[in-house]
């Protein structure tokens, strides 16, 4: 029963995607799987294999199919055992990489799995209410996977209640000093 349910629900995002697949193209599929916590996975890459797998790879075939260049699967908490399952079914964007509550670092991810999959996120929001060299010292390693390209660094998720207008209007200034200052990166 449950692989049939994630066969149904397969079944049923190719139906309602495709008349406007075939009409318009877009870049991103978006997955919207927050599967993972503080522990891990709710589930293990076992069973990723067993009932995920081969469902994920054909939705993702039939996305590839319309143009569709990159899927993006968006999964807080501690993900690191789903990136190769997730990868080997064609995922190659991650989001959110939560450095602030997880400890998640784009820089591992990128040296482990390399520019097959890009990122979006790993900038610790958390460091927003320390004040501007706390936020250029949490940027600054982040530059060369910006060179690098396949990485676009944002915080992982929204901005905290706790950070004041003036604390993130410093943030973006910081932001644009790092990633746009020669040998920055370029302007992100």
């Amino acid at each position: 029963m449950y692989e049939d349910i994630i066969a149904t629900v397969t079944d049923f995002f190719i139906e309602i995607h495709r008349p406007f697949l075939n009409r318009t193209k877009f870049e991103v599929a978006y997955f919207f799987e927050d599967c993972c916590g503080r522990s891990g996975p709710m589930f293990s890459p076992e069973m990723y294999w067993r009932f995920y797998h081969k469902h994920y790879s054909r939705l993702i075939a039939f996305y590839r199919s319309c143009g569709v260049q990159h899927i993006l699967l968006d999964s807080d908490g501690v993900v690191d055992p789903l990136i190769p399952c997730w990868m080997e079914s064609g995922v190659d964007l991650l989001f959110p990489i939560e450095v602030g509550t997880w400890k998640a670092s784009p820089i591992t991810i990128r040296q482990k799995y390399g520019k097959a999959l890009r990122m979006m996120g790993g900038v610790n929001k958390h460091v927003l209410t320390e004040g501007p060299e706390a936020v250029r010292r949490s940027l600054e390693p982040l530059v060369p996977l910006v060179k690098e390209g396949g990485y676009v660094p944002m915080p992982d998720h929204r901005i905290p209640p706790m950070v004041s207008l003036a604390q993130f209007r410093d943030y973006v200034r910081v932001f644009k000093e790092v990633f746009s200052e020669p040998g920055g990166g370029g302007a992100a």
